[in-house]
């Protein structure tokens, strides 16, 4: 593992760059000793690193967009792991996927993802008070609501699509999370109040969509 963490950092990209990141995502996949030994190696870290240089650029060619796609699927198999979380948290990789979904480039959808993964469950708790300290809800519903450049809606409308069960993730995470006294709490609630509730009407137009395609299914 310590050569695939290597390698990744690599600023040439070739094969072996890519294939290493594609041996580390499989490696963490199903594996939660391989997950522990990557925190422990500073894996996180190095994987946010690796990741940073999709910023404010797209993948060059189809081999760099497959190896940023591994990167980012190995650090959602990292993030099952609780510790891995606090991890994330210390390599302050809420505010890299924040960035990222500002930028509006092929690593919006992927840090929206890893932002669901991070935020989930119990041990996601901190990640969820940290994402609204940081000023997350802005921009988590800047991508709920659909707005998006000129750019963007010509050429990732599958994408936005895509996007929509992880931010509805990530959306349960917080109300789950957040204590019903604490101040990112009534942050979070006041967003479903301003501008009319618009957000609650996109809630029900994403509902009566869902339900629209259950109904063709039963057909």
């Amino acid at each position: 593992m310590n050569w695939l963490l290597e390698r990744i950092l690599w600023k040439a990209h070739d094969e072996n760059r890519c294939y290493a990141a594609e041996l580390l995502s499989i490696l963490l996949q199903n594996s939660s000793a391989n997950r522990e030994a990557l925190g422990k190696k500073d894996g996180v870290e190095i994987i946010l690193k690796a990741l940073s240089q999709f910023r404010r650029r797209d993948p060059v060619d189809a081999d760099e967009a497959e190896f940023m796609e591994n990167l980012f699927d190995a650090l959602c198999s990292a993030l099952s792991e609780p510790a891995t979380k606090s991890l994330f948290l210390a390599s302050e990789g809420v505010d890299l996927m924040l960035l990222m979904m500002k930028e509006k480039l092929q690593s919006k959808s992927r840090s929206i993802k890893v932002l669901d993964y991070a935020m989930s469950g119990p041990t996601g708790s901190e990640v969820c008070s940290t994402f609204v300290e940081v000023l997350g809800l802005k921009t988590l519903f800047s991508a709920f609501m659909g707005k998006a450049s000129k750019k963007q809606k010509r050429n990732t409308g599958i994408e936005a699509t895509e996007d929509t069960p992880h931010i509805l993730g990530i959306i349960s995470s917080l109300f789950t999370n957040l204590p019903s006294d604490s101040s990112g709490r009534i942050r979070l609630l006041a967003k479903f109040v301003e501008n009319e509730y618009e957000k609650v009407d996109k809630l029900l137009e994403v509902r009566e969509h869902a339900s629209n395609r259950l109904k063709q299914v039963d057909v």
